[in-house]
């Protein structure tokens, strides 16, 4: 890899995005991979606390824009890049795996598609799908049930009433737009038509939280309801029942008054941080205890990928 500009290595891992993480193994060397787990690890040089950077691959050109951005800058420097792809928990293992290798970075850089503009902070999301299964049969009789949708309006009714209690309870000092917790039901289907009693129910819905005891409370009360729900459904017709199913569950990264990695990379990127509109995996690496900033192209246009190299080079510390 050595000498290898950005848009070079760029090519190589897009050649093949959903096998990214081998194209990785083949194009850095072999003495910087530290760890194989849920994902990779890499260090560049021997500082003793050298920057993070830090990528979840979801197959689009500005997450692999940004490994190749890192993979060049570590070149001559000194850096550790993390590495992960699927499922997003799999960032939130990979900082354990740091954890429990004493790995302790000061700062660490997310990538995310910023527009090679700083970002310091974004609400979580959790995506969520409920399935219900009741027990179909005629309407001329609903004793034939019980309705997997009467049961899944139950659920959607709590949703609605916590979006209205997230709204009211809005503080404007919050550093976000809107100020408060925002929950959207994005789906409810189920039923086979007139004259049938739902057997089948589903409801998909998302939350975009300011705080995670947003997020923890209102599952605490969405689990609790699917357990009356339950016991609702099977002691009419066993084999019947309803479950959630978390699809995404990222924290939310909220800003600090003393950061060092936004601190840094504004004295290389002029303007000031802002606010990420979509969450990302930065919330699991301030786990580490480390400063976490977000920076990244859009996309794979050469000369970004050039600038952002140039910019992460300037965070390495000597080799």
């Amino acid at each position: 890899m050595n000498g290898r500009r950005a848009g070079e290595i760029f090519d190589v891992l897009s050649a093949a995005p959903a096998d990214a993480l081998r194209a990785v193994a083949r194009v850095a060397p072999a003495s910087a991979v530290q760890a194989v787990g849920p994902g990779l690890v890499l260090r560049f040089g021997e500082a003793d606390a050298p920057p993070l950077f830090a990528v979840h691959l979801d197959g689009g050109s500005a997450s692999l824009g940004f490994l190749a951005a890192a993979l060049a800058a570590g070149q001559g420097g000194a850096a550790l890049i993390a590495v992960t792809d699927g499922p997003p928990a799999r960032a939130a293992q990979i900082v354990q795996d740091l954890r429990d290798n004493a790995v302790a970075p000061r700062i660490c850089v997310v990538g995310a598609p910023t527009g090679l503009r700083v970002q310091d902070r974004h609400k979580g999301f959790r995506a969520t799908q409920l399935h219900v299964t009741g027990r179909g049969g005629s309407s001329a009789d609903p004793r034939s049930g019980p309705s997997a949708l009467d049961q899944a309006l139950r659920y959607t009714a709590l949703l609605t009433a916590r979006q209205a209690a997230f709204m009211a309870a809005a503080d404007p000092n919050t550093p976000f737009d809107p100020p408060w917790t925002t929950l959207n039901i994005a789906r409810v289907s189920g039923g086979e038509g007139l004259g049938e009693v739902a057997a089948h129910a589903r409801v998909d819905w998302d939350l975009r939280a300011v705080h995670a005891a947003d997020a923890s409370e209102l599952a605490a009360a969405t689990e609790g309801l699917v357990v009356e729900m339950n016991a609702v459904l099977q002691a009419v017709a066993p084999g019947c029942g309803a479950r959630e199913e978390v699809l995404t569950d990222l924290p939310p990264l909220l800003p600090q008054r003393l950061n060092a990695a936004r601190d840094a990379l504004l004295r290389i990127v002029p303007g000031t941080a802002s606010a990420a509109r979509d969450a990302s995996v930065a919330g699991f690496y301030r786990g580490l205890g480390a400063d976490v900033a977000l920076f990244g192209p859009d996309d794979g246009a050469p000369e970004d990928l050039e600038r952002c190299a140039e910019v992460l080079r300037q965070l390495t510390t000597p080799a």
